[in-house]
């Protein structure tokens, strides 16, 4: 399990800014409403930073958001930052806001993170609504159901360069595609009380399950196997992502 580290935030800090106004004042400018004392118990470790907080912190402090937790490396991307592990059927049963006949609106975890790497644990998070234009969705999402499709944001290199950090994805509940999987495609799923991002590979045959990442260099295969299966649940396929301009 990663933890919020206030030394790693300190070192960095020091190594970046003079002063914690300067501090604040990228914050400030990135969409970050917070007051000097709260960088003072930040680096304190008084306090933490809100975890839709960590991806501005660390463009300002000129890191990876994986640098702010203990046991964080290259190969080492837990992050405590998703509420998907403990409490998966939550997102399956969310159910879509359909405006009018032409709008519809998907729930949006923006304070949330799956873990393109190595698994993650979770804090609460609450959704914040977005509305789509239904043609716009059908046009590029394809012929899918939209009961339950949310979105969350993503950590991680392991989808790189498919799915690369920071972007956003769109999650079509396993559910909506009568538990069929499409070997080859992209899920998020939660193995042993972890959450990952990866690509699934099965054979119906033989029942043979493998997970693949994009990065092949940095994150090798993990094969299921028939006595871990019963650890092993598949959350939704993820059909579209995006990153904030």
């Amino acid at each position: 399990m990663s933890i919020f580290s206030s030394k790693k935030l300190d070192k960095y800090a020091e190594k970046r800014f003079k002063t914690n106004k300067e501090f604040l004042s990228c914050l400030l400018s990135s969409g970050i409403d917070k007051k000097e004392d709260a960088i003072k118990k930040w680096r304190q470790g008084n306090s933490i930073p809100k975890t839709n907080e960590l991806p501005i912190i660390a463009d300002c402090l000129e890191c990876n958001i994986t640098d702010l937790f203990e046991d964080s490396d290259a190969q080492n991307e837990k992050i405590a930052k998703l509420e998907i592990t403990k409490n998966a059927s939550k997102y399956l049963n969310l159910m879509t806001i359909e405006n009018n006949e032409n709008i519809i609106t998907l729930p949006y975890f923006e304070d949330m993170y799956a873990c393109a790497g190595n698994g993650v644990t979770n804090f609460e998070s609450n959704a914040k609504p977005i509305s789509f234009d239904k043609s716009f969705l059908k046009k590029y999402l394809g012929d899918i159901k939209f009961d339950n499709l949310h979105m969350i944001n993503v950590i991680g290199n392991s989808m790189h360069p498919t799915i690369k950090e920071k972007e956003i994805i769109f999650i079509n509940p396993f559910e909506n595609e009568s538990q069929i999987v499409k070997s080859g495609a992209v899920y998020t799923l939660k193995y042993y009380d972890e959450v990952f991002i990866k690509r699934i590979v099965s054979n119906p045959k033989t029942g043979e399950i493998v997970l693949h990442s994009d990065n092949k260099e940095e994150h090798p295969p993990i094969e299921i196997l028939e006595e871990d299966k019963h650890n092993f649940e598949i959350i939704g396929r993820v059909v579209a992502h995006f990153d904030w301009i």
